[in-house]
């Protein structure tokens, strides 16, 4: 495991399969092309940490990105959401 950025954790290889990312609506925002660029066909990126009003903004960011959202959840107002690259 090698860390890319503070929030980004990258596993084996030159495009992973899973990236997981904790971390605030704008950090998540910010980092988002990163996130993606480092995701294989059909990867997967896994992100908690931001609040439950903020899942639209990160599903755009995303989106923008080429990502699709694939599910999300939340607890005590916290968001889990879960992209992916088709």
């Amino acid at each position: 495991v090698s860390v890319v950025r503070v929030c980004v954790l990258r596993f084996a290889g030159g495009a992973d399969a899973l990236v997981l990312a904790n971390t605030t609506r704008n950090i998540r925002a910010a980092d988002m092309p990163a996130c993606a660029a480092a995701l294989a066909a059909g990867g997967d990126l896994v992100m908690s940490g931001f609040l439950e009003a903020d899942l639209r903004a990160i599903a755009g960011a995303a989106a923008r990105e080429g990502l699709t959202l694939a599910g999300s959840a939340s607890r005590d107002g916290w968001m889990l959401a879960h992209v992916r690259r088709p």
